[in-house]
């Protein structure tokens, strides 16, 4: 038992808490604040892009065009993906994903 108590201990001094004592990855939480706000920012993106679009041509086909242009990638690189993901890390792979994106929106404010 001494492990127990010695893990006990740890958890009461923990600065985070004993809330986040029992977590897998010390830190997951700032991996899930980082996810969170990832995909809020290309949520206000993709919003952004469609609002835009409607205000400039007051078309309705048109927005849907902007919806369907977001779709469509991933629907025809579904298999090339896979690929990717078996022949490099995960790390490069979102890394180069962030970049893109981050490329894509910055054009886009330009």
């Amino acid at each position: 038992m001494p492990s127990q108590r010695a893990s006990l201990h740890d958890c009461r001094t923990n600065i985070a808490g004993p809330a986040l004592c029992c977590l897998p990855a010390p830190r997951l939480p700032q991996l899930l604040d980082a996810r969170f706000l990832t995909t809020f920012a290309t949520q206000i993106v993709s919003v952004a892009v469609g609002w835009q679009m409607y205000d400039l041509t007051r078309d309705p086909f048109d927005l849907g065009l902007v919806a369907s242009s977001s779709f469509l990638p991933s629907l025809l690189l579904v298999l090339v993906t896979g690929v990717v993901a078996d022949r490099f890390g995960r790390r490069l792979i979102m890394a180069l994903a962030a970049l893109l994106e981050a490329i894509c929106a910055l054009a886009l404010l330009l």
